[in-house]
């Protein structure tokens, strides 16, 4: 049975030590190196869309990816996995990611402020699922260009909304690396979503 569709979550390459707003913190040489990797080790991939974070990381790592790439159909901003932190209603999302860091969301679930998190999960998960129906194309592969915490728990969400609880417990353990992908296959006609995190420069797939 063919997936309906491929989504590969890629966490935004290594930034420099910058006094800017967060949104605007740019890329070292070593993350634009990783994009650089993750370029080639993507190049045969048919890629139909590209989602980023409104941040001007991910949209240089994207723009690293996919220069000289295969034909991209379309890149797109993607808001829905990113809550601005210029925004008050967003100061609670933002002091439960200092206060945890960069942690599997296993770590994340037992903080009182968890369902804030989950809900930019759902609302990323509604978003590319409406994405998904709108593409006229067999199982289509989705490029997100996102965050190390805000990867999985779209992830999760997904995982969540199929019913598969075998990939749910994996993504909950997920600790993603720079370097690292996640990769869901989905499959909704059996609630079934496959689990890989593929790591760069090797890309080389291991399932959990």
């Amino acid at each position: 049975m063919n997936p309906k569709y491929i989504l590969r979550l890629i966490r935004h390459g290594k930034t420099e030590k910058q006094d800017v707003p967060d949104p605007h913190r740019q890329l070292s040489q070593e993350g634009q190196n990783q994009a650089l990797r993750a370029s080639k080790a993507m190049e045969d991939d048919p890629i139909t869309l590209c989602l980023v974070s409104p941040t001007a990381r991910t949209k240089a790592t994207a723009d690293i990816i996919l220069g000289g790439h295969n034909e991209c159909a379309d890149i797109r901003e993607f808001p829905e996995i990113y809550p601005d932190p210029g925004l008050p209603e967003n100061d609670t999302t933002w002091k439960m990611f200092r206060a945890v860091g960069n942690k599997p969301l296993a770590d994340y679930s037992t903080h009182p402020d968890y369902h804030l998190l989950e809900a930019i999960g759902i609302a990323s998960a509604e978003a590319i699922a409406e994405l998904v129906e709108e593409i006229d194309e067999d199982n289509p592969l989705i490029l997100l260009v996102g965050h190390a915490v805000l990867n999985p728990i779209v992830a999760y969400a997904i995982a969540v909304g199929c019913g598969d609880e075998k990939a749910v417990s994996e993504i909950e353990r997920i600790d993603m690396q720079e370097g690292e992908t996640l990769e869901l296959i989905v499959f909704e006609d059996d609630n079934r979503v496959e689990v890989k995190v593929i790591h760069l420069p090797t890309a080389v797939a291991v399932a959990h």
